[in-house]
């Protein structure tokens, strides 16, 4: 089942080995457990996200997002969810997160 940092109406955050899942509203409030999350994600590992059950996300979310990518190994969008593909399009960020 993995590691759970958050579990809320709200937000999911669960790690399981290099992945890290979320679900539900990736915002300010769900920044800290999100970064959390991704701290205990060797950085010696590509970090997998997936995403695929994040209703929401804004601007503090794609942050928190921008800021794993800059790790040594770079972050993997493993699944995503129609509001993350908008807004990482819509920002401009698609093409400096590997996907699939």
């Amino acid at each position: 089942m993995g590691h759970v940092i958050a579990s809320t109406d709200q937000l999911t955050v669960v790690v399981d080995g290099a992945t890290v899942r979320i679900g539900g509203d990736v915002d300010l409030a769900a920044r800290s457990s999100i970064l959390e999350a991704f701290a205990l994600v060797p950085e010696s590992e590509l970090l997998a996200l997936d995403l695929e059950h994040v209703a929401f996300i804004d601007s503090a979310g794609l942050a928190a997002i921008l800021f794993a990518a800059q790790r040594p190994t770079g972050v993997r969008i493993a699944a995503s969810s129609r509001a993350v593909d908008w807004l990482l399009e819509f920002a401009g960020c698609a093409d400096l997160l590997q996907s699939g």
